[in-house]
């Protein structure tokens, strides 16, 4: 195993003890400023991101920092953190199925979760879900959750760390600790870009800070220089998670997952073209997730066939006054969106050396 391997799995174990419950993150957000602040030649932290830049350089790698938890809304009642946000601001994102809902309830059972303070990190209290529901005629999910009856109101609850390893796999609450790890590595190990570290990704707000960290930086460049023209940014790279079916044969073969799309909108086809042109010179596996789901639907019968997905991708490339090329680069896993979700080690190996040799 390669030394910043090693590295960036002792990074995801101690990323994944710090909490970070989507419209949680504030604790999580100061605690990467730390973090970083040594290794910038520029560092800003904003309400709803961090900005690092090494070196001065315009590729911008991104990755969200929030992950999926509850919060407590009422005396004994938690709700699914994102669902309750999502039903705050009544996004296009809150418009989605039961199908999903019902899937988060099973995800979270026997699950072991604790209640945190957003400001300090500090584990106040632990319990285990017992029972989890989702409401009649609305889209609420409520928990079962005995031992945190006499916690505060809004105080937000997480999956507890459950990290470990194989001499094969990853196994923790990787969406998207394992990107957040990945960025870390790139910064420490002072290769040239400006990563952003955003929150609000699951309630599909990640969009407005990587908008405004590109409109901020567009407007600056236009104030200093003599002749004021737009900032031609090179290229903007989402990195997240990719779930495939638990018991695919896909997930035993180590590779990368590139878009050429979502359910929603295209990507940039050159950009995307030049990322696979790149994974090919570098003898790096990967496969186009849309064409995989194509496939996949072909070859079954299905009541609810698989979908592209949507990332936060679709919602800034359709929302931003930009011209920026992007693209998003993933890693594949199984049992998304839980304390256990996997991969293989050698796609951090793959991960790592495709984001290396773009910056």
């Amino acid at each position: 195993m390669k030394s910043e391997t090693k590295h960036i799995l002792s990074l995801i174990e101690r990323i994944n003890s710090i909490p970070s419950v989507v419209g949680y993150e504030q604790y999580f957000l100061s605690w990467l400023h730390t973090q970083c602040k040594d290794h910038s030649s520029d560092i800003s932290l904003w309400r709803g991101y961090l900005s690092v830049t090494v070196w001065s350089w315009s590729n911008i790698f991104s990755a969200h920092i929030d992950r999926h938890g509850m919060v407590k809304t009422l005396d004994s009642t938690y709700q699914y953190a994102a669902n309750y946000w999502k039903s705050l601001q009544k996004n296009i994102a809150y418009e989605q199925d039961t199908k999903g809902l019902q899937l988060a309830c099973t995800r979270m059972i026997d699950q072991p979760v604790v209640a945190y303070n957003p400001f300090s990190g500090e584990i106040l209290w632990e319990d285990i879900v017992k029972e989890a529901h989702l409401c009649e005629d609305t889209t609420d999910i409520t928990f079962l959750l005995p031992k945190l009856a006499d916690i505060p109101v809004w105080t937000p609850i997480a999956y507890a760390n459950k990290y470990s390893t194989n001499t094969t796999t990853v196994s923790a609450q990787l969406d998207n600790t394992i990107s957040v790890a990945v960025l870390l590595q790139a910064i420490s190990d002072g290769i040239p870009g400006t990563y952003l570290f955003t929150t609000e990704e699951e309630i599909g707000n990640s969009r407005y800070w990587i908008n405004h960290h590109i409109m901020t930086n567009e407007m600056t460049t236009k104030m200093t220089e003599k002749t004021p023209h737009k900032k031609e940014w090179s290229r903007l790279f989402v990195l997240d998670t990719s779930p495939y079916p638990p018991g695919t044969n896909e997930t035993d073969q180590a590779h990368l997952i590139l878009r050429e799309r979502d359910s929603y909108t295209d990507f940039d086809p050159d950009l995307t073209w030049e990322i696979a042109s790149v994974a090919n010179s570098l003898q790096i596996p990967f496969v186009y997730k849309n064409r995989y789901v194509d496939q996949y639907n072909r070859s079954r019968s299905w009541d609810h066939p698989l979908w592209y997905g949507s990332t936060e991708l679709w919602a800034f490339l359709t929302r931003t006054p930009s011209n920026i090329q992007a693209t998003t680069i993933q890693i594949p896993t199984i049992w998304y969106h839980t304390a256990h979700e996997s991969t293989l080690i050698e796609n951090i190996d793959l991960y790592y050396g495709l984001v290396k040799w773009i910056a």
